[in-house]
């Protein structure tokens, strides 16, 4: 019986409007935040003179120097401009690789390169190091140095002052207070404790900072954030849940080629960017098979099909776990197929690129970290319609556990948020760090699931039966 009330469900679900502009939600929701990379991208991070050889290779191909935001427009390169830019290109790649290059060497041949083309461009002293800034982004890390992490939440608390408000954020939200003089005098005494004593250390700008030393250790750095925090309205920069992404610098060239090889050997990178697509799968699975849950216990009431139901003495259980996995099952086709799509891309690029995958990440990303997640939203959608006799209710509840779900973007993995946020391309290292916190909330969210699944069965029974073991209640007087 429940294989045969399964079919009819999956039946309806594929006739059903609704349904098909869930699989639009979810397939523009992959295409259009998903980017693997193609086929000639590289993911290898590229050093500092591979980069500034590649820029004049296009610099020489297109005849003028690319338009960036330091010197403004492109400069139109004469013949002899072009011959410069050529007899430089020749000079770095010689016989051997660029990365090769001794330093002396290359420092020198862009010198000669600049001035021979007017000078102050992108390839001169002056320039080079804010373009290369700016241009070559190999990501963040957490800061080491305890030092460097008291000086930038200085600067911020300086920063914070002279402008007067801060950001709250709670429940996906942000809120701006504006400070009194309460919460003045709270910056200024963290910012002095900092100091252990100082001087005033609003008396400096924040530039000054940088040379700043610190006599407190790191349980001393870590109250006085907290106690800002709390006189400051709580959930701001300085909370323990946000600073930590504020206390980040840039990685090197090194570091991250260490990231890149981690990738390569023990991610075999495919599990990598699956981590990012259960990310962006999950977000869709929070919130939006909801339309189809909260309804579709009351859609047979209006077929006037419970007198069917009824009449062909089908258990409560059955009933209800067929209407559950239809959705599930329908759902979780959807983010397969996805599955198998991007895996297809990773085979071609993997291909061409000569590197090795795992074909099976993205399934099993899907099913660990996605599919509690839609477990969970179809069985919240489905109790709240049958307690409240209203699929609508459901609807701005959802969104809500939802929305409290979507930040931050990564690092927060507390059992009361069942969408997954893990939106970077990061190592297998840095996964480790937050598996213990992942794999605990997905087994708590499974079990809610349960939890909802038999209450919404035991409710359901109560209904059908016309009795309610808790008297004149919400189950008083209703017959299915």
């Amino acid at each position: 019986m429940f294989i045969k009330l399964l079919n009819k469900e999956i039946k309806y679900l594929l006739g059903s409007i609704s349904s098909y502009l869930l699989l639009v939600v979810i397939i523009a929701f992959y295409f259009s935040q998903f980017e693997p990379p193609g086929i000639n991208d590289s993911i290898k991070p590229v050093s500092e003179m591979e980069f500034i050889y590649n820029t004049m290779a296009k610099d020489y191909e297109n005849g003028s120097l690319s338009s960036n935001i330091i010197t403004g427009a492109g400069k139109e390169l004469s013949s002899e401009d072009k011959k410069a830019v050529k007899k430089a290109m020749d000079n770095m790649k010689g016989d051997k690789e660029v990365v090769g290059l001794i330093r002396e060497k290359y420092l020198d041949i862009l010198g000669k390169l600049d001035k021979e083309l007017g000078g102050d461009t992108y390839y001169g002293d002056r320039l080079r190091e804010e373009f290369l800034r700016i241009s070559l982004n190999y990501g963040q890390k957490p800061m080491d140095d305890s030092q460097d992490r008291m000086r930038i939440m200085l600067k911020w608390m300086s920063l914070d002052y002279r402008k007067g408000e801060i950001y709250s954020y709670r429940f996906g939200m942000a809120r701006t207070i504006r400070f009194g003089e309460n919460e003045k005098q709270a910056i200024r005494d963290a910012m002095n404790k900092m100091k252990a004593g100082g001087t005033n250390i609003l008396d400096f700008p924040p530039k000054d900072f940088q040379d700043t030393r610190f006599n407190i250790d790191e349980s001393e750095f870590a109250d006085i954030l907290d106690t800002l925090d709390k006189k400051l309205g709580g959930m701001t920069r300085y909370n323990s849940m946000m600073r930590d992404g504020l206390m980040t610098t840039s990685m090197t060239y090194e570091e991250a080629m260490v990231r890149f090889n981690t990738i390569v050997e023990k991610d075999m990178i495919t599990n990598a960017y699956a981590r990012i697509f259960a990310d962006y799968m999950g977000i869709t699975a929070g919130f939006f098979p909801v339309f189809l849950a909260a309804f579709i216990l009351i859609k047979d009431r209006r077929r006037k099909m419970h007198e069917l139901i009824n009449s062909r003495k089908v258990s409560s259980t059955v009933y209800i776990a067929a209407k559950y996995m239809s959705i599930v099952i329908f759902v979780t086709v959807i983010y397969l197929l996805l599955s198998t799509h991007a895996t297809l891309l990773f085979h071609n690029f993997a291909k061409a690129n000569g590197y090795r995958i795992d074909y099976f990440a993205f399934y099993k990303y899907c099913l660990i970290w996605v599919l509690p997640t839609l477990l969970f939203t179809v069985a919240l959608g489905m109790c709240i319609s049958i307690i409240i006799k209203s699929g609508v209710p459901a609807i701005p509840v959802q969104f809500f556990i939802w929305f409290i779900s979507m930040m931050p973007l990564s690092g927060d993995y507390r059992i009361f948020k069942p969408v997954i946020r893990f939106n970077q391309v990061s190592s297998h290292d840095v996964y480790l760090q937050w598996s213990l916190a992942i794999n605990t909330n997905r087994m708590f969210f499974l079990f809610v699931s349960v939890l909802l699944f038999m209450l919404t069965v035991f409710i359901w029974s109560k209904r059908r039966s016309g009795s309610s073991f808790f008297g004149k209640g919400i189950f008083y007087n209703f017959k299915i």
